[in-house]
């Protein structure tokens, strides 16, 4: 009830609503702004990439492609400047529709910025993973300290956000997919050896308890000694599993330093 405790909770609760509320919020407003420049942006890619397959797949473009390449021949054209003059108006016909749609958002520059990352059907991912963190470290707070039933709710929370990310890839560059993926393995990995962790204690004093009642006191050394080696052993999974992360990060740092 000090003045010191009810200074630290309004701060908390500020921050509260900045971040973990805050955030996502923003960025479902801002996304909410844009929507009509984004559906645009999406029919426009989906139609060229319809186009070409169409090119590609198509039978009677093929025949259409080889009555152009004969006529082209009578025009001194290579067949390789056909198709790169066809593919260059289906590039041309792309930025053109790309602009009408860019002219349409309201935060042009900022959706820019973001589809550098991702994937124009996951621009939005980051509401997911602030969605995920304030689960996380939100949402599992309310759960029993260092219980059984919190660990389990974080695997649950963490296997799903993995399931998600591995199905959607949202990211563009296949490097950041892989590690987006490396790293919720690793948080599940974590919370997995928790719960194994967890649970080996538990039994463990279980044991003691009865070993100490019944005056064993050899094999309540015994105990006392397996059940340090195998915190042991669980730690070190645990720095494990947090590097893991990291040497990815480095190896597909180094993989795009190459030339």
């Amino acid at each position: 009830d000090s003045d010191a405790h009810v200074r630290a909770r309004l701060y908390a609760g500020a921050m509260i609503l900045l971040w973990p509320l805050g955030v996502p919020a923003y960025l479902s407003v801002m996304f909410w702004r844009n929507k009509k420049g984004l559906s645009a942006l999406a029919v426009a890619e989906q139609r060229y990439e319809s186009r070409v397959l169409l090119v590609d797949t198509n039978e009677d473009e093929r025949r259409s492609s080889d009555a152009i390449y004969r006529s082209a021949s009578s025009l001194s054209r290579s067949p390789e400047e056909v198709v790169e003059s066809r593919s260059s108006k289906r590039r041309a016909s792309l930025e053109t529709d790309k602009g009408a749609a860019y002219a349409q958002m309201r935060d042009r520059t900022w959706i820019e910025r973001r589809l550098k990352y991702y994937k124009l059907r996951c621009a939005w991912f980051d509401v997911v993973e602030c969605t995920r963190k304030l689960l996380l470290t939100g949402l599992a707070v309310l759960v029993g300290q260092g219980t059984m039933g919190q660990l389990v709710l974080g695997v649950l929370l963490a296997s799903t956000m993995l399931a998600i990310t591995a199905a959607l890839r949202p990211y563009r560059h296949a490097h950041d997919n892989l590690l987006a993926i490396v790293c919720q393995a690793a948080v599940v990995g974590s919370l997995a050896l928790g719960i194994l962790l967890n649970s080996d204690r538990e039994r463990s004093a279980m044991r003691m308890l009865t070993f100490e009642r019944l005056g064993k006191a050899d094999l309540f050394e015994h105990e006392q000694a397996a059940q340090l080696w195998r915190e042991e052993v669980i730690g070190h999974a645990l720095i494990a599993v947090a590097v893991v992360p990291l040497v990815a990060a480095l190896c597909t740092t180094a993989n795009q330093l190459l030339p």
